[in-house]
C-alpha cells in the first residue's frame, strides 16, 4: 500500500542531504539552526501557526532587503500547516505557489536549486489532489529539468518516486513499475540512513504492487521478499514498532498474490497477521482495514459466509472514516453475502449503492487517467530537444550568412584586381542569388503546405474526438439510463414486486425510445443510404429527418439531377457538407427558415445553403472547425467553397463540385 507521508520524508532527504552549490548549503545551514528547526518544532507542538510564525519573524528579522531562503521557508512552514493540521489543500497551494514566486528567475533557481525543485515536488503533488493535473505534470516537468542538471543522483530519488506514485493512480501500471525501478537505482547511491533503508523497502514493496496489479505474481512475490530482506538487514536501527508495521504490509500484499493464485488457506493466515500487526493505534490502521476486506472476500471464496459477515459488520464501525475504494469493496462485499445468503431485497439495496458510488469514483479515474503525466514529460522533452535543435540551426545559418559575406568581399577584391575575371564572377553570383530565392520560395511553399496539412489533421481529429464525446454521452446520458430503467422493471416483475401488465408497457415504451435514440446516432454517423439511393433521395431524406424535428423549417430544390448514382466520392462530399451546415444551422443560427438548392450544371454540381438567422461577422478567428471541414471538404474533391454572412442577414454557402461522372 502507498504512504503518501512518505513522500515528505524524500522532499526532507532532498532538502537537506549533501549538497553542491556552497551558497545554498550555507544559507540551508544558517537558517535552520536560526529560526526554521524551532519554528517546526513550535509548530508541531502547538499545532498552529501563532506561536511558530511570531517566533520566526522575531528571530529572522525580515527587514529591509532579506534573503530569498528564509522567505521562502516562512511560506512552506504556513504551507505545511495548512496540510497535515487543517487538510485545507487550496490553503497549501497557495503558500507553496507563493513560496515558488519567491525564486521568479532563472538565476534564483539554478542557485537554490534543492528548495525549488523541493517545493516543486510538494506543489505537484497538491494539485493532483485538486484535480489540477496540468499545472501537477508543469511542476514535475520543470523539478526534472532542474534536477537533471543541477542535483545529484540521490537527491534526483523525489522526482522519480513521486511520477511513479502519481503513475500508479493513474493506473499505468507498466510506467509507474518503469520509475519506481529507476528511484530505486538512484536510491542505492545515498548513505545508508534510517529514512533511506525505509525509503529503499517501502519502493520494493511498490515494485511488488505494480507486478501485481500486472498479475506477474511471481514477479511481486520476489519483490515483496526483498523487502523483507531490507527490513531484516536493518532490524535493529529500525525499532520494533516499524518492523511490524512493514511486516504487517507485506504480509497484506502477498496475501494478494496468494488470492491471485488462488491458495485461499494460505492467504487467509497471513490476511490475519497483517490485521493482528496493523489493526492498533499508531499502526497502518487505514491498510488494515483494506485488509479485512481482502479477508472477507477469501472468506466469500471459501464459502464461510458466517465469517465473511463477522468480517464485514466489523468494519461497519470504521465506515466513516474509510476510504472511497474501502467503502465501495465493502457495499459489493455485502450486496454478494446477502445475494449469497437469500437476501435478494438487502443485495439489490447494496448493489445500488455500489453502483452508484462506483460510477462516482470511475468519473475521478477518468479524469485522474486521462492527465498522463508520463507522455506529457515525453512530449516536453521532446520539444526541448526541438527547440535546441532549431537554435543550432539558427546558429549554422548565421555562420552561413557571414561567410558568404566574407566570399563577396574576396569576390570584390578579385574583382577590382583582375577586370577581365569580373564579368564571370557576377554572372556567377547572380546565378547563386537566383538558386537561393528559388530554394527559399520552395522551402516557403513546401512549409505553407505542411501546415495547412498539420491544420486540417488537427481539425479532423477534433471533430472526431467532439463527435465521439457527443455519441459517449448520449449513450451514457439517454440510452444507457432508458435501458437501466427497463433492467429494473424487469427485476422487478422478476422478484414479484408487480403485476407484468403494469410494468411491460412501460418496458416496451422506454425501449421504443432506445431505438429512435440509436436510430437518430446511426443517420448521424453513417448516413446508410449513401451508394444505394440517388443522391437526390439521400438529401431529401436528411431534410425530412431534421424537418420532422420542428426545430427549423427547410425547403428544398433540386434540379438537373438524373436517377443514377453519382461517384460515391462526390456524393459523400456533398452529403457531409449539407449536413455540417445543417448543424451548424441548429445549434448556432437561431434560424427558423432554411433553403436548400442542389442544381446540376455542365460538369459540375452546385449546393447552396441559405438561412434567416442571427448570422455573424466572417473571418478567420471565429471560422470554426465545422467551417473548415467543409472548405477541405470542397478542396480535396477539386471544388470551391464561399461563405457570406453578415449579423441580423443570415448565412449562406455556395459550394461548386467538378462532375466528372454524368448524373
Amino acid at each position: 500500500m502507498f504512504k503518501p507521508c512518505c513522500f515528505f520524508l524524500l522532499v526532507l532527504l532532498l532538502a537537506f542531504s549533501c549538497q553542491k552549490k556552497q551558497s545554498e548549503t550555507s544559507q540551508a545551514l544558517y537558517w535552520n539552526r536560526q529560526c526554521i528547526d524551532s519554528s517546526y518544532s513550535l509548530l508541531y507542538k502547538n499545532r498552529d501557526t501563532t506561536k511558530a510564525l511570531h517566533y520566526f519573524d522575531s528571530v529572522a528579522g525580515l527587514k529591509g532587503n532579506p534573503p530569498v531562503y528564509p522567505i521562502a521557508a516562512r511560506f512552506t512552514l504556513k504551507a505545511n500547516y495548512y496540510y497535515f493540521f487543517s487538510s485545507n489543500n487550496y490553503a497549501t497551494a497557495a503558500m507553496i505557489d507563493s513560496a515558488l514566486a519567491c525564486y521568479h528567475t532563472a538565476g534564483l533557481q539554478n542557485r537554490y536549486p534543492r528548495n525549488y525543485v523541493s517545493l516543486l515536488l510538494f506543489g505537484g503533488q497538491i494539485a493532483y489532489r485538486l484535480n489540477q493535473y496540468s499545472k501537477a505534470n508543469e511542476y514535475y516537468f520543470r523539478a526534472k529539468k532542474l534536477g537533471d542538471a543541477h542535483l545529484d543522483p540521490c537527491e534526483r530519488t523525489p522526482f522519480y518516486y513521486s511520477i511513479a506514485m502519481v503513475l500508479y493512480q493513474q493506473q499505468n501500471y507498466t510506467a509507474s513499475l518503469n520509475y519506481f525501478k529507476q528511484a530505486f537505482t538512484l536510491q542505492q547511491s545515498c548513505p545508508q540512513t534510517k529514512a533511506v533503508i525505509l525509503q529503499q523497502q517501502e519502493i520494493q514493496d511498490n515494485i511488488g504492487l505494480c507486478y501485481a496489479q500486472l498479475r506477474q505474481d511471481d514477479s511481486a512475490w520476489v519483490h515483496f521478499a526483498n523487502t523483507l530482506r531490507i527490513a531484516e538487514a536493518y532490524r535493529d536501527s529500525l525499532g520494533t514498532v516499524t518492523m511490524d508495521k512493514i511486516y504487517g504490509v507485506v504480509y497484506g500484499n502477498q496475501a494478494k498474490v496468494l488470492m491471485n493464485k488462488n491458495r485461499l488457506s494460505e492467504a487467509e493466515n497471513l490476511s490475519l497477521k497483517s490485521i493482528t500487526l496493523n489493526d492498533r493505534n499508531g499502526y497502518e490502521e487505514g491498510f488494515a482495514q483494506t485488509i479485512k476486506l481482502q479477508l472477507a472476500e477469501i472468506y466469500f471464496r471459501k464459502k464461510e459466509l458466517p465469517s465473511m459477515l463477522v468480517v464485514l459488520e466489523g468494519f461497519r464501525e470504521k465506515i466513516s472514516s474509510a476510504t472511497a475504494s474501502q467503502r465501495l469493496e465493502w457495499k459489493r462485499l455485502m450486496g454478494v453475502y446477502y445475494e449469497h445468503n437469500g437476501h435478494p431485497d438487502s443485495a439489490l439495496a447494496y448493489m445500488k449503492q455500489y453502483f452508484t458510488l462506483s460510477d462516482s469514483i470511475a468519473n475521478a479515474q477518468k479524469l485522474l487517467t486521462a492527465a498522463d503525466v508520463a507522455r506529457q514529460l515525453g512530449e516536453k522533452e521532446q520539444q526541448l530537444q526541438i527547440t535546441g535543435l532549431r537554435k543550432e540551426r539558427e546558429v549554422a545559418l548565421t555562420s552561413l550568412f557571414v561567410t558568404l559575406i566574407l566570399c563577396a568581399m574576396a569576390l570584390l577584391i578579385i574583382y577590382l584586381v583582375y577586370h577581365n575575371y569580373r564579368r564571370h564572377k557576377k554572372n556567377l553570383l547572380v546565378q547563386q542569388a537566383l538558386n537561393t530565392e528559388i530554394q527559399n520560395q520552395k522551402a516557403a511553399r513546401e512549409e505553407e503546405a505542411r501546415l495547412q496539412h498539420k491544420k486540417i489533421t488537427e481539425a479532423v481529429i477534433y471533430a472526431q474526438e467532439q463527435e465521439r464525446s457527443v455519441i459517449g454521452l448520449e449513450l451514457h446520458d439517454n440510452i444507457n439510463q432508458v435501458l437501466t430503467t427497463v433492467k429494473l422493471y424487469n427485476e422487478m416483475v422478476l422478484s414479484g414486486m408487480v403485476e407484468p401488465k403494469f410494468i411491460l408497457p412501460r418496458s416496451i415504451s422506454h425501449l421504443q425510445t432506445c431505438i429512435s435514440e440509436i436510430r437518430g446516432l446511426s443517420r448521424r454517423l453513417s448516413a446508410p443510404t449513401l451508394g444505394k439511393i440517388s443522391l437526390s433521395d439521400s438529401i431529401l431524406d436528411l431534410v425530412n429527418s431534421i424537418n420532422e424535428t420542428n426545430k427549423v423549417k427547410i425547403s428544398c430544390s433540386i434540379s438537373g439531377l438524373t436517377d443514377d448514382v453519382l461517384k460515391k466520392e462526390l456524393h459523400l462530399g456533398i452529403y457531409r457538407i449539407l449536413q455540417e451546415q445543417l448543424h451548424n444551422v441548429l445549434k448556432h443560427s437561431e434560424a427558423s427558415e432554411v433553403t436548400i438548392q442542389v442544381e446540376q450544371q455542365p460538369g459540375a454540381i452546385r449546393l447552396q445553403v441559405s438561412d434567416n438567422g442571427i448570422g455573424f461577422v466572417v473571418n478567420k478567428s471565429n471560422c470554426g472547425i465545422g467551417l473548415m471541414n467543409m472548405q477541405t471538404r470542397a478542396e480535396n474533391l477539386n471544388g470551391t467553397f464561399e461563405l457570406e454572412s453578415h449579423p441580423g442577414k443570415g448565412c449562406k454557402i455556395e459550394v461548386l463540385l467538378p462532375c466528372v461522372q454524368e448524373c
